[in-house]
């Protein structure tokens, strides 16, 4: 094993550019795949941590079924329910503080004198050295309880003033004091604490409750609702966790198989390495089998070397991961910070769980990458050793192998992209046979394209150029790799690529349609969707009066669980919004559906939540109202890209009649004709700022908005395409170096024939040119069908809608360009070799 060790050292340490650029590409794509599950952990960890803080050792809670909150008066029946030991009543809002409302702080508010059961926290005196009464909340309605960690960020002290919005309310709050979160098990970094009372003034509650929290061991599912009104319900603490998991997993499972692609490129760089390096020490294994070695040694001495650059290399990445982390990190947490509680500042989290997955897929890719060569290493006789063409022989063999492989791996994607299901993994496992399949068709399809080829390279660029072409034919068992590994790439930048446009663009033409308003009003304060903000009635009532305004749509929004599923619940005024827009229905018609939502108690859902919930045009669904479920007549199912959970829309009137509730979450404002919006919007914002907080968006600022959102969604995306593309042309730089070496004899003959530098340079660069362009040509087609498998089967899985497949001519182009433009960028440093060295060692053997 020593000797093992030294002989590879001793080979990486003289073959140190070769060494790196293995490093190299094995340490991307393990980067990628740490970085992706460290950020998707991190933030679940922080949001569990967040809500045992706030949860505290509460067993059970209480919540409204409907989607609202509770009537505050149903507490002393709670708290006589049998089972249960210990109960609180709890308001739970959001804060948001700075200039733009940009930070979001959570606030709890809670009866101190129930609350001892439940939250340590609350029980401990203020940070020492600090001025001021904590107990000042009890009595102040502005008064307010912050943690030490966020008034460090923000350089607040007690006494200090805090000015912030709580949904369009302007709140001018003073700091009672400040307390330690939980630092035992981490948690509530960013949290208030106020009164009750003086929360549900602040929030717009004033008898109402968000939840009241119960102390009850052993208490059953179910068990306590006997008594409860029908639109109450009791559930485990645990359920608002279990939600966001099951949200993080589609999102972190999805990332994961697009960092598994870049392994993927990057097992085809350790193939190049590794097979480079038998090339180089083919006369050294003919001597070692010579003097005794055994085929075993040689093997294992290949095998060596790849664990050696795998735990290298996962090392190496699991570093780079961590930097990646900070930047995925923000995606994963602003997603649940936005859709059920805001998370604050969240640290990188990396379990050993997490260090191990890293190295595993590391050191699994390398050795299962070095099979390969590691096998031809050990069964070359000795004699063959010492030749040249013994690969190559090999590979010509293998090529019609691997082609039928090929086609089998296609057939097993097609199987399973229509295979009838909803499960995620088979469908990315699709994806990954479609990359496989065509990975193994590139040395087939290499050899037909450059045959295909060959008159018309000739016709333009000579005999130079065709023995640039015939050299990939010729040393398949090197360009064979890199063409794959690059095609890989780039199959990988035009799947994802489309994918990404054409949800873009069908997004795009979504918010054509759908949001035809003039303008719209919502509080300025932001809140995760847990707890809605509303419109002032005052607000709602001067808007709708406006002279300029022909007619506005009251929105109203609430979460709610329909056959266990968490979906929004919204209520518009159907005369208006059918008015201008034109919804696309997939099952029913807007004619019919709006006849139906006028008339009676129907609704219309989104294509998600009926790929969520199976119900179709003409069922019912059952929706919890304030007097029990009701089931609605389903008039009609649309597409929708607003909730991935998927939505349930009925007419303001239905809302009105079932939940007698006339808040308001935003209006849309529909202008008469003439009227200029942006005017109108500047005038609004000039009446209103000094009283409410209000975000006025014009129709164009609100789609730009989108817009914007959308592409910072995917930003991460383009980051991944690019590392993998690193990494091929890291593959492509090693297959040339690898050619370049066993080709010196080969070239020095050449140039001294008669053949120029020029001419070396220029066939040496139609090799590498030939090579990009065989690779972005089976990459278009690969990319295209892997767009259509993320399109039509892993999207319609994983979120439920349906994407319009559109085509990017552009895309393709640049496809062409970056293949190109790589392989004569990896060419330089072996040309560079080539012009260094002298006519003389070229022809020396070796």
């Amino acid at each position: 094993m020593r000797l093992f060790l030294f002989l590879n050292l001793h080979f990486m340490v003289r073959k140190r550019l070769q060494t790196c650029l293995c490093l190299a590409g094995i340490a991307l794509g393990v980067a990628v795949v740490v970085g992706i599950d460290a950020a998707s952990q991190s933030a679940l960890i922080s949001f569990r941590r967040n809500v045992d803080v706030i949860a505290g050792k509460a067993t059970h809670q209480v919540v409204a079924a409907d989607g609202g909150d509770l009537d505050e008066r149903l507490f002393p029946t709670v708290e006589r329910l049998a089972g249960v030991s210990a109960a609180a009543p709890v308001v739970e809002d959001t804060l948001s503080i700075g200039e733009r409302g940009s930070d979001l702080l959570p606030v709890l508010g809670i009866d101190p004198f129930l609350e001892a059961p439940f939250r340590v926290f609350t029980q401990r005196s203020p940070v020492r050295g600090e001025t001021g009464n904590a107990n000042d909340f009890l009595v102040s309605a502005d008064k307010i309880l912050i943690s030490q960690p966020f008034a460090d960020r923000h350089g607040l002290k007690a006494g200090d003033k805090l000015e912030a919005l709580a949904g369009a309310k302007r709140a001018a709050l003073t700091v009672a004091g400040l307390f330690r979160p939980d630092v035992e098990h981490g948690g509530g970094e960013a949290l208030a604490v106020m009164d009750i009372a003086s929360a549900q003034e602040l929030f717009g509650k004033v008898g109402r409750l968000d939840r009241i929290d119960l102390l009850s061991p052993g208490f059953a599912n179910g068990e306590g609702n006997r008594g409860l009104p029908p639109n109450v319900r009791i559930e485990p603490s645990t359920t608002r966790t279990a939600h966001v998991e099951a949200m993080v997993r589609s999102f972190q499972l999805n990332l994961f198989a697009l960092s598994l692609l870049a392994v993927f490129v990057g097992a085809f760089l350790i193939y190049n390495t590794l097979t480079f390096s038998v090339i180089q020490r083919r006369r050294q294994i003919g001597i070692m089998r010579c003097v005794g070695m055994t085929r075993g040694q040689v093997g294992a001495l290949f095998l060596t070397e790849a664990l050696l650059m795998g735990l290298l290399g996962s090392l190496l990445g699991i570093g780079l991961g961590l930097l990646l982390t900070r930047y995925t990190l923000g995606a994963v947490a602003g997603t649940i910070s936005t859709l059920f509680m805001p998370l604050g500042e969240t640290s990188v989290s990396l379990s050993p769980l997490m260090v191990a997955k890293g190295v595993v897929v590391g050191v699994g890719a390398s050795l299962a990458a070095a099979l390969v060569p590691s096998y031809e290493a050990s069964h070359v006789p000795p004699n063959a050793a010492m030749t040249h063409t013994e690969a190559e022989v090999k590979m010509q063999r293998w090529t019609p192998g691997f082609a039928a492989g090929g086609a089998v791996s296609l057939a097993v994607s097609l199987l399973l992209a229509l295979w009838p299901t909803r499960n995620i993994a088979l469908g990315l496992a699709s994806a990954f046979a479609l990359s496989i399949g065509f990975a193994l068709l590139c040395p087939l399809i290499s050899v037909l394209l450059v045959k295909l080829s060959t008159p018309l390279v000739q016709s333009v660029g000579g005999i130079i150029a065709v023995l640039g072409v015939r050299n990939i034919v010729g040393s398949l068992s090197r360009t064979g790799p890199a063409i794959a590994a690059l095609m890989t790439a780039l199959s990988m930048m035009v799947g994802v690529g489309l994918m990404v446009q054409s949800f873009r663009e069908s997004l795009v033409e979504w918010i054509g349609y759908t949001i035809k308003a003039d303008i719209y009003v919502a509080p300025a304060g932001r809140s995760a969707q847990r707890n809605i903000s509303y419109l002032p009635e005052d607000v709602v009532k001067s808007l709708s009066g406006l002279p300029q305004v022909q007619t506005a749509d009251y929105f109203r929004l609430i979460r709610t669980t329909v056959n266990g599923h968490i979906a929004n619940l919204s209520s518009v005024e159907f005369d208006a919004v059918f008015s201008r827009a034109r919804y696309r229905f997939l099952q029913g018609t807007q004619s019919e559906a709006h006849a139906a939502l006028r008339s009676g108690d129907s609704v219309i859902i989104s294509e998600t939540l009926q790929a969520a919930i199976g119900l179709k045009l003409g069922d019912s669904i059952p929706i919890t109202t304030p007097s029990g479920k009701i089931g609605f007549r389903i008039a009609g199912v649309y597409r929708d890209y607003s909730a991935d959970g998927g939505t349930i829309l009925m007419d303001r009137s239905a809302w009105l009649r079932h939940w007698k509730d006339p808040r308001v979450s935003s209006v849309a404002l529909y202008l008469k004709p003439g009227v200029d919006a942006e005017k109108l919007v500047a005038e609004l914002r000039g009446m209103f700022s000094s009283t409410v907080g209000l975000t006025i968006r014009s129709n164009a600022a609100l789609r730009g908005e989108i817009i914007s959102i959308f592409d910072s969604t995917f930003a991460i995306t383009y980051v991944m395409q690019l590392l993998t593309l690193i990494v091929a042309v890291c593959g492509i730089m090693s297959a040339l170096l690898a050619l370049l070496l066993e080709r010196t004899r080969e070239l020095g003959t050449l140039r001294s024939v008669g053949m120029t530098r020029r001419q070396l340079t220029t066939m040496l660069f139609v090799e590498s040119g030939a090579m990009g362009i065989i690779a972005s040509l089976v990459g278009i087609g690969s990319g295209i069908l892997l767009a259509a498998v993320l399109i039509y089967v892993v999207n319609v899985r994983s979120f439920g809608w349906t994407i319009q497949f559109h085509w990017f001519p552009g895309l393709f182009v640049l496809a062409i360009g970056l293949a190109v433009l790589a392989a004569f960028t990896a060419t330089l440093h072996p040309m560079w070799r080539l012009r260094r060295m002298s006519l003389a060692s070229a022809l020396r053997e070796e």
